[in-house]
């Protein structure tokens, strides 16, 4: 909370297992609630990292995310996976989150080919140097 009452307009948008909303949906409330239109079993905020904040789930909404990547990673972008690897570490780093899941979740990187994905895992493991 802030002394001077400050409050901050938080622009978001979303990926749930039955849909991808990229309208950027304005939260104004320090709680704020977001009707989905279908069904979800889970929900990734910030499609595309377009928007300057880190996203912290809680520790089921963040297996959740894991389970999809290792079923069928292709629901999400190249730049929200690295989005979320760099969300975990960044959060490990902040003392938010202990650094167990985050290595877990590394081990998603093992299977990936593509250049930048693996180069941004490095460079987030070598943050920890």
């Amino acid at each position: 909370d802030s002394p001077y009452n400050y409050t901050w307009h938080i622009p978001f948008t979303y990926t749930t297992n039955a849909e991808r909303v990229d309208k950027v949906i304005i939260l104004t409330e320090k709680e704020n609630i977001v009707k989905l239109s279908k069904p979800a079993t889970w929900i990734k905020a910030n499609n595309d990292f377009r928007m300057y904040y880190i996203t912290n789930y809680d520790l089921v909404g963040w297996k959740k995310l894991y389970h999809q990547l290792v079923t069928d990673h292709t629901i999400f972008t190249t730049t929200d996976r690295i989005q979320m690897l760099s969300d975990l570490l960044s959060l490990v780093t902040a003392d938010r989150l202990d650094i167990t899941f985050p290595l877990q979740f590394l081990t998603y990187m093992k299977k990936r080919k593509r250049v930048w994905t693996l180069e941004a895992g490095n460079g987030a493991l070598a943050s920890f140097n």
